[in-house]
């Protein structure tokens, strides 16, 4: 509770005052606090809208709302609201009456709703489904699909990040809505929102593709072949398309996945949305099936509480571009998994700000209300970037070879354990990924030119790829 607060909820907490009830001012609130069964007084406690940021909560009227801790589901969560002093004298006694409910409104002592959420607990028993089918004769191409989604003001395509395929697709629809609508943005989950000005630059023709990659840490922080997205960011460039970077860094959501949300630091806390909702008990099943087929020692309740915000924060800089830019509409690339039911980016989006839109999937199963169309494109072979065929080791900012496979470029150019990478074709290389950069612009027929040191000696090496 705040200080304002307290006169306002001063005989509800009188009431709760038993042996180990324990009062935290929000100011001195931590996310760890949050983890056992607690009380959340007020509809403007921030905290709320950090654990259930979908709950609605009529202002003029006492609110008890129970549900199950999302960070930690043996205990729970009870929000409760007053309008006044006066309202709080005449409802909260009714708490002794009214415990078998999930939830209990009145307005001046009367009872005006209350109910139960229903529970996934119980008997669970696999049930085989029907198989599932659809009439050919009504499948679309993907222009049909175009026409159908042109209106929404969000489409979210998803992908698997390799399948070259989905992003050709995914262009496909790039340019049939831009044809038709001139002011779309493209927001890609495959870039961080701080290399935003980057994207910019990049995308306004002020910066080369090599600075663009280099500067965004394509690399480093995605790292899948760019030969998949270039066709995309290319088609951006040329059209001058906005690029919108919907990524949360990789060092803040990497510390939640093994350390969990109440290890972040106060500069890291910045960089979290406002708003986060734990309480898709159906989203956290699927997390859950998928957290099951790895097989490692991390905890799930962190690896939940990454997903959330990954998905959060991508909704949250959709949701604040189109507000900054109300002309545009957005197509949308993610992983399917961030986008099928909804779950993930989709409904966290529309709940801040009821925008229309559709979800078109590739390559997945057909499911009931999975998404509003699935593509099954026919599998396309994309250019792939050179591989010098090395094992490296980053040591004190040098790049040591550590091994040299057979039949590889790094044989054919000659080089040998022990050698520091100095450059590649006369481009400066300290890490790996900066390697990875300029090996993506050598092609097939040209020369490659090293330049490494070996015991103390700057040499070249040069060969034909």
């Amino acid at each position: 509770v705040n200080d304002k607060q307290k006169n306002k909820y001063s005989p509800l907490i009188e009431f709760l005052s038993f042996k180990d009830l324990k009062i935290i001012p929000e100011k001195e609130a931590t996310l760890k606090d949050l983890k056992g069964n607690i009380i959340l007084l007020d509809s403007q406690n921030p905290f709320i809208k950090k654990l259930f940021a979908g709950i609605k909560i009529q202002e003029d009227s006492f609110h008890v709302i129970v549900h199950e801790n999302p960070l930690n589901y043996k205990n729970v969560v009870a929000i409760i609201h007053s309008p006044t002093l006066k309202e709080t004298y005449k409802s909260y006694y009714k708490l002794n009456h009214y415990g078998i409910y999930s939830w209990l409104i009145s307005k001046s002592g009367k009872v005006v709703s209350k109910g139960q959420y229903p529970s996934d607990r119980g008997i669970i028993k696999n049930v085989r489904e029907l198989t599932k089918g659809v009439p050919v004769q009504k499948t679309l191409d993907i222009k049909q699909i175009v026409n159908r989604v042109e209106n929404k003001k969000i489409v979210y395509v998803g992908e698997q990040h390799t399948n070259f395929a989905h992003h050709i697709a995914q262009l496909n629809i790039i340019k049939g809505l831009h044809k038709k609508r001139k002011k779309i943005a493209i927001g890609m989950e495959m870039f961080q929102r701080k290399f935003q000005p980057v994207i910019d630059k990049y995308i306004n023709g002020e910066i080369s593709e090599r600075e663009f990659l280099r500067k965004t840490e394509y690399f480093k922080r995605w790292g899948y072949d760019y030969n998949l997205y270039k066709p995309i960011l290319d088609y951006a460039r040329k059209n001058r398309i906005p690029v919108v970077a919907l990524n949360i860094e990789t060092e803040i959501l990497k510390k939640v996945s093994s350390k969990g949300l109440e290890s972040l630091s106060d500069r890291e806390r910045k960089f979290i949305p406002e708003q986060m909702d734990f309480s898709n008990i159906k989203y956290r099943n699927i997390l859950k099936k998928i957290f099951s087929m790895h097989k490692t020692d991390k905890n799930f309740e962190y690896f939940f509480q990454s997903q959330i915000l990954w998905d959060e924060t991508m909704a949250e800089t959709i949701d604040k571009f189109l507000r900054e830019h109300p002309k545009f509409s957005m197509v949308v690339l993610a992983g399917n998994g961030h986008l099928k039911y909804g779950f993930g980016i989709p409904d966290r989006c529309f709940r801040r700000n009821g925008f229309d839109y559709s979800i078109i999937l590739n390559d997945e199963e057909l499911d009931k209300n999975i998404g509003d169309f699935i593509l099954y494109p026919e599998k396309l072979e994309a250019e792939t970037s050179v591989k010098l065929g090395v094992y490296l080791e980053e040591k004190n900012g040098k790049l040591i070879v550590k091994r040299v496979l057979k039949n590889s470029l790094a044989e054919k150019l000659g080089l040998k354990k022990g050698d520091i990478i100095l450059s590649i074709n006369s481009q400066r290389v300290s890490n790996i990924y900066e390697l990875k950069t300029e090996l993506f612009f050598i092609k097939r027929g040209e020369k490659v030119v090293l330049q490494v040191k070996r015991k103390g000696k700057t040499i070249t090496l040069e060969t034909k790829f």
